[in-house]
């Protein structure tokens, strides 16, 4: 989860009957959810990662930002939902104080890098479409990579902070309850980092959404405006030079035949780029989709435990699991939107399928 505080854990508090120091387990269908989720994520992020490893055409300026995303993914997958899945099923946190402490630096910065690998997309999208020339001259993979590693820098200085000063001052007798982070004691940093960190994400990508159908709407009508244009005056009848009457350039025939072949070429190259770009815009539409769905429940329960003490165990369960799930919806996402990565995905299935038999 994306807020480990005291009021989420004492949903799923099971009190030994025995000794206050006593650690009793009982798997519950929420924990049993989230180790679905997890085996789930790490085996579609983890396929989604080797296609990208193997397959070098995929290697685009764009694909730096899913690639992000998919080791953000994995990397909430294997360091923080086992934690996770622990901190549920025990009555108490019974690893300890540093193994709590990452379990606190993952149910932060890890799952806030998450949101910011969605921002990095709906961003570079929002990018392309209004500012086409520039993106163009400017954008790398050099940018990209750069803005990913910035994304990771800013999360760490804006949360790890928060989060030693609880490992150093706040943190409270792990033998007798479960991990959390105590927001209480650092109020005004926690209202500031659940709104600007994991509220505003969701905003972000609808108004980059938004933006992008806007623009490309209009793109769209000018291209049909220039197609109905009248077709440009004859040269030859304004100047009285035929070019049948200069000896110095190819023939017809052979002007027409390089002209058709450079033409086919920039057509095809256009062709490419276009389905490339159209599947970077639909990536953005399903991403944003699937955030706005997962995420929000949540986000808006943390939000509003912040300022009051009212508990909803009901609707955090539900919210909890739509949560967990947004990570293996990601690579799906990325899987449905482009028929190149169907291709080498199911190429590289075969090639493991092949391995075994």
């Amino acid at each position: 989860m994306n807020n480990l505080t005291g009021s989420k854990d004492e949903v799923i508090v099971l009190m030994s009957n025995t000794s206050t120091n006593a650690t009793t387990i009982e798997w519950t269908p929420l924990a049993m959810i989230f180790t679905l989720a997890t085996i789930l994520s790490i085996l579609f992020n983890g396929l989604l990662m080797v296609v990208f490893i193997y397959d070098h055409s995929l290697r685009t300026p764009f694909n730096v930002y899913l690639i992000n995303l998919l080791i953000a993914n994995l990397l909430c997958s294997i360091v923080q939902n086992p934690l996770e899945i622990i901190n549920t099923i025990s009555s108490n946190f019974w690893l300890g104080p540093q193994v709590c402490t990452l379990y606190q630096y993952a149910g932060y910065i890890l799952q806030a890098s998450v949101s910011g690998a969605h921002i990095l997309i709906a961003v570079n999208r929002t990018w392309a479409v209004t500012h086409p020339i520039s993106y163009r001259s400017i954008h790398s993979q050099v940018v990209a990579i750069a803005l990913c590693l910035g994304m990771w820098t800013y999360i760490h200085l804006v949360l790890l902070p928060g989060i030693l000063i609880d490992h150093l001052y706040y943190r409270m007798d792990m033998t007798k309850q479960k991990c959390f982070l105590d927001s209480s004691k650092q109020r005004t940093w926690a209202i500031l980092i659940q709104v600007i960190v994991f509220n505003n994400p969701q905003l972000i990508m609808v108004l980059s959404l938004i933006t992008v159908l806007v623009m490309r709407h209009i793109r769209e009508g000018k291209k049909k405006l220039r197609r109905v244009e009248p077709a440009p005056i004859n040269n030859t009848a304004i100047t009285g030079i035929s070019p049948s009457t200069s000896l110095k350039f190819p023939q017809p025939s052979q002007r027409a035949s390089t002209n058709g072949e450079r033409s086919s070429a920039q057509g095809t190259a256009k062709v490419v780029a276009a389905k490339r770009e159209s599947n970077a815009y639909t990536v953005l539409g399903l991403l944003t989709i699937s955030a706005v769905v997962c995420w929000t429940p949540l986000d808006a329960l943390y939000t509003l435990e912040i300022f009051s003490t009212e508990q909803y165990p009901t609707f955090y369960q539900v919210a909890a699991i739509l949560h967990a799930f947004q990570v293996v919806l990601d690579p799906i996402m990325f899987v449905v939107s482009s028929p190149n990565m169907r291709m080498n995905l199911r190429r590289g299935m075969k090639g493991l399928v092949s391995l075994f038999l």
